[in-house]
């Protein structure tokens, strides 16, 4: 008769059930979902905006340069440096943000598959959503 005998057999099943879910749960709390690495994003950023703003002004002297002497104008003085426009900048700064993601909350530059959570405040790399059963974000890492 099963009854007078006790099977502890689905008793382990079930205890070995909840201890392995509750440890998957721990673990999904605890672990790191795959953030990107916080630098000095914004003073990296600037550098490159510098950068490309040189190179553009470069190349604007050196066809103005090509432009004077195909007409044989012959000045002694070097050419002067071109001054960009806000609207320069502004296209400029629009082609290294498709190049470069950046994210302007973190101030970042970001990998093309991260995105920002805003619970986290963090940028994460292959972000799927925020949970909030763990208070974590399931990303690369923790899937």
């Amino acid at each position: 008769n099963f009854l007078s005998k006790p099977n502890y057999t689905f008793q382990v099943l079930f205890f070995l059930i909840v201890f392995l879910t509750c440890w998957t749960h721990l673990v999904a709390i605890n672990s790191c979902p795959g953030y990107t690495q916080l630098k000095a994003g914004k003073n990296k950023f600037e550098k490159l905006v510098k950068r490309e703003l040189t190179a553009h002004v470069q190349r604007q002297s050196h066809e103005n340069e090509i432009d004077k002497e195909e007409s044989k104008i012959s000045d002694s003085k070097p050419a002067p440096m071109m001054k960009t426009t806000k609207k320069q900048r502004q296209r400029i700064v629009a082609k290294l943000c498709r190049q470069h993601r950046y994210c302007k909350h973190c101030e970042n530059f970001k990998p093309a598959s991260a995105h920002h959570c805003r619970q986290c405040k963090r940028c994460v790399h292959k972000m799927d959503h925020h949970c909030p059963w763990v208070k974590n974000c399931v990303g690369q890492n923790n899937l």
